[in-house]
């Protein structure tokens, strides 16, 4: 009899364990999408197939990586202060950089050459940790081909107006942001040298240490209306997005954003008919540690790595003990 309830006993545990695996495994409720603000970690990356369309000069494609490459405290424009991430693009192809460099130092030349200068390029942007406002930005650019053009570049924009960037959150259907200001002012630290190919030397273009933004604006802060969800798909998957629009004409600017993806994984943009910007996402990844975590585990392991170490240490020499003692013994035995 004891040993019929042991099986039944041990069947009906069975079947419990079948039962709990088959739960765990099962499918799970997908969750609705949501809007609210993303948590980014030092690393996480987006790459894009970015095309820029021209009437004039026809079609140019470029490989994009946006990063979360820094985190830390930034100086604001008011000299304060705020923890932040560093939103980093390379090369520096965001559409304010794109078109404010464009339209500022090289007007002269073809979209696809300019383009091909900004290859050795990145821009940032510090983004506050507590609100996802922009605090300013920083470009770099270095550009010689040799013989007569050149351009060497580093500037650091402090904005005294902050404003959500890229986006607002939460977002919410029909909600509707951007375009917060006309223009803003700005504070700039840096250096700017061109090639002079009469002297043969770098000139250095002098810069005014503050000024403001005009209608560029719009390029860090697009106004746009949150339309709906809709199922988008791109190189990188299939994905639930928040799609936005601009309001008074859509085909000026649409976007599509992944809370999943935590960024935007589509972008068309057509700056007065004449350039088009198209952005496809084409592979992500997002860091699984934060770098204060990663240096916690580095220390644990380094930690337990040492004991480990002194523990067999401490065991060879107990060993190399023994076999002095067994010897002696033994030594000594063969003596008597």
């Amino acid at each position: 009899m004891s040993a019929s309830k042991s099986l039944l006993f041990l069947l009906a545990a069975l079947v419990l364990s079948l039962a709990l695996s088959q739960a765990l495994l099962a499918p799970q409720p997908v969750l609705a999408i949501t809007g609210e603000k993303p948590s980014y970690t030092v690393g996480d990356t987006w790459k894009y197939n970015l095309t820029i369309t021209n009437t004039t000069d026809g079609t140019t494609s470029k490989l994009l990586t946006l990063s979360v490459s820094g985190a830390g405290a930034i100086t604001s424009f008011n000299r304060t202060p705020i923890d932040c991430y560093t939103l980093k693009y390379q090369p520096a192809l965001d559409p304010f950089t794109l078109f404010i460099l464009y339209i500022q130092l090289f007007g002269g030349m073809s979209i696809n050459e300019y383009i091909e200068i900004l290859e050795n390029s990145y821009s940032e942007f510090y983004v506050a940790k507590s609100n996802n406002e922009l605090i300013g930005m920083h470009i770099y650019l270095y550009y010689f081909d040799g013989s007569s053009n050149g351009v060497n570049l580093s500037v650091t924009f402090k904005f005294n107006e902050t404003y959500p960037y890229p986006l607002k959150f939460p977002l919410e259907i029909n909600s509707t942001f951007g375009n917060y200001s006309d223009e803003m002012a700005y504070s700039l630290q840096g250096y700017i040298f061109i090639y002079n190919s009469t002297t043969h030397n770098w000139d250095n273009v002098t810069s005014p240490e503050t000024g403001t933004i005009g209608w560029y604006v719009f390029l860090l802060f697009p106004l746009v209306n949150v339309t709906g969800t809709e199922n988008v798909t791109v190189p990188a998957g299939t994905f639930e997005c928040w799609k936005m629009e601009y309001p008074q004409n859509p085909d000026i600017l649409k976007i599509w954003y992944s809370p999943e993806v935590k960024s935007i994984v589509r972008l068309n943009f057509s700056l007065e008919g004449a350039v088009l910007y198209e952005m496809d996402l084409q592979s992500y990844s997002h860091a699984l540690l934060t770098p204060e975590q990663q240096t916690f585990l580095l220390f644990y392991f380094f930690q337990q790595s040492s004991q480990q170490f002194m523990f067999f240490i401490a065991l060879g020499g107990a060993a190399a003990a023994l076999g002095v003692a067994t010897i002696a013994i033994l030594a000594w035995k063969k003596r008597k």
